[in-house]
């Protein structure tokens, strides 16, 4: 299971998709109690960040977060309705959150609550009313003991416009979760309504349970685009299934309300490139608020993120569509070869992106002969790209494999001659007629320096990461093999499980952990860094 950034996805879905967060008084401590829509652990691992960010900001004795006050429910409305009763009617629970589009629905529709509660909004303009006022702080809910969190610019309307910028289209599917279908009366219609004010004239409203079958066989045959919301009854791997076909059967597919999937293979994303930490900090100062005697009604619901749109450069390719110049400022990202992290590289660093399509192999042979050559040519690519002497853990290189005998090397290095080496490495192979180098040299900067020595310590230095140190590497202050003196410099020489790439002080951390609470602690270990302007966690979760 994957990425940090899925919770950015489920905190922008469908249409609006803000978090949640409401407070409330006590005396000594605060029992916080939570409402999830259903079984899935990208709630879960939200949960655990907003407790964090409350504990930061308030102090562990003054609020507490026992599991007993934790509601699931079954992916219906009279589920979460029953969830959010039972912690409204508990004395011992002090503030309600309500983590999903369903609970928070649920939370917004009631009216006045009897204590504190904080919730997303379920649904924006067009689709369905939430209430709201103006104020002198700004637009609040006006009701009493309710406050949530509006994520600005990541509507449907202005997802859609943005896809539209990118590829135009008319007629387009809509895949929502069978889950949400009582969000609205008519969800059906009002979401084609709102499809057809960005320029989407012919829509098709496909409902998705926890089977991707069913959906691929409803998706209209003139369909000219499909539109992602969240799944969250799919797993990963259903997802990069579903990606998969539609991708085979030339179907562009933009997610609405995050990038995280331009990862899994969808052409497109819209939404923040890391909204969670900004709505957890919101989430913290409004409970600090509430606990110290403010209404939670008259809190503040909107919260200014920077979306950005993320292109999967390998997607793109597949289906023919020319990436030029005026796509350089999006995120990229680049699906190609798995040497060993497992990942993706997905990087908002780089002005490199090809200027047109992949080339087709002039070779003449069948689809299974060229499988079984790009499979063996791999391997001689990986084998050839870690016995390089300086290829570090501060390195991420992605040789793209056009056909059977063209690379294309895409990438970060450290340290400028590594460029060149990759490029004879790689170009030396029988089989490799060309090899077009557009691997990006990281500028040489002091800073930078302290930094990636400092990620790297704070990440494979913690209890908990060291496990991730390749066999025979010694702990923390680059003893042994784990590192080697290049240019007087001490580096961790070799491909690690956790690439850290640094740029004028913005990290990217890119490979893979056995498990979601080890990539949460890599993120924020190398967020404790000085000097660290910013963090990307692309860590792929892979169970052993």
């Amino acid at each position: 299971m994957l990425y940090r950034r899925l919770i950015n996805y489920w905190l922008a879905t469908l249409v609006v998709c803000p978090l949640l967060f409401a407070p409330a008084q006590a005396q000594d401590r605060t029992v916080i109690g939570f409402v999830l829509d259903g079984p899935w652990e990208r709630n879960q691992e939200a949960r655990r960040l907003i407790e964090a960010r409350i504990e930061e900001a308030l102090g562990n004795p003054r609020v507490a977060f026992p599991a007993a006050k934790r509601v699931t429910g079954s992916w219906t409305l009279s589920s979460v309705a029953s969830a959010l009763n039972r912690l409204l009617e508990d004395p011992d629970v002090g503030l309600v959150i309500t983590l999903g589009l369903l609970s928070s629905h649920e939370a917004v529709m009631r009216g006045p609550m009897p204590k504190p509660v904080i919730a997303s909004r379920v649904v924006g303009s067009g689709v369905a009313d939430v209430p709201s006022k103006d104020s002198a702080v700004g637009r609040v809910s006006g009701v009493q003991n309710l406050s949530y969190i509006t994520l600005e610019d990541l509507d449907l309307r202005r997802s859609i416009a943005e896809f539209q910028k990118f590829r135009r289209f008319r007629k387009a599917s809509i895949l929502v979760s069978e889950a949400f279908r009582d969000l609205a009366p008519n969800l059906e219609g009002l979401l084609q309504k709102e499809l057809a004010t960005s320029g989407v004239s012919d829509s098709q409203v496909v409902f998705v349970g926890n089977s991707v079958v069913p959906a691929l066989s409803a998706i209209a045959p003139n369909t000219q685009a499909v539109i992602l919301t969240l799944l969250p009854q799919l797993d990963l791997e259903d997802y990069a299934s579903l990606l998969g076909i539609l991708r085979n059967r030339r179907l562009p597919v933009f997610s609405v309300g995050g990038n995280i999937f331009a990862q899994l293979g969808a052409l497109a994303g819209w939404g923040p490139a890391d909204a969670i930490d900004e709505v957890a900090a919101r989430i913290a100062s409004n409970v600090e608020r509430v606990i110290r005697g403010e209404e939670a009604g008259d809190l503040p619901v909107e919260l200014s993120v920077k979306p950005r749109l993320a292109i999967n450069v390998e997607t793109a390719g597949a289906l023919g569509i020319g990436l030029g110049d005026e796509w350089q400022d999006a995120l990229l990202v680049f699906q190609t070869l798995d040497l060993g992290t497992g990942s993706p590289s997905m990087m908002g660093m780089s002005n490199q992106v090809p200027t047109e399509a992949p080339r087709v192999s002039s070779q003449r042979l069948t689809q299974e002969q060229i499988r079984r050559e790009q499979a063996k040519t791999g391997a001689e690519i990986r084998k050839r790209i870690f016995k390089l002497r300086n290829f570090s853990a501060f390195d991420a290189v992605n040789p793209k494999l056009v056909g059977t005998n063209e690379i294309i090397l895409l990438g970060y290095v450290y340290k400028p001659g590594l460029k060149r080496d990759l490029e004879n490495a790689v170009g030396s192979i029988k089989r490799i007629d060309t090899v077009e180098n557009q691997i990006e040299v990281l500028p040489p900067s002091l800073d930078d320096d302290e930094i990636r020595l400092g990620v790297f310590r704070a990440i494979y230095g913690h209890p908990s990461l060291s496990q991730y140190l390749p066999k025979g590497s010694k702990t923390g202050a680059f003893g042994g093999n784990l590192a080697v003196s290049v240019d007087g410099e001490f580096f961790p020489r070799g491909p690690h499980p956790i690439q850290i790439l640094v740029k004028n002080g913005d990290v990217a951390l890119i490979g893979r952990v056995s498990s979601a609470s080890h990539r949460q602690i890599a993120d924020t270990q190398a967020k404790s860094v000085p000097g660290v302007s910013s963090v990307e966690t692309y860590l792929r979760v892979v169970s052993k």
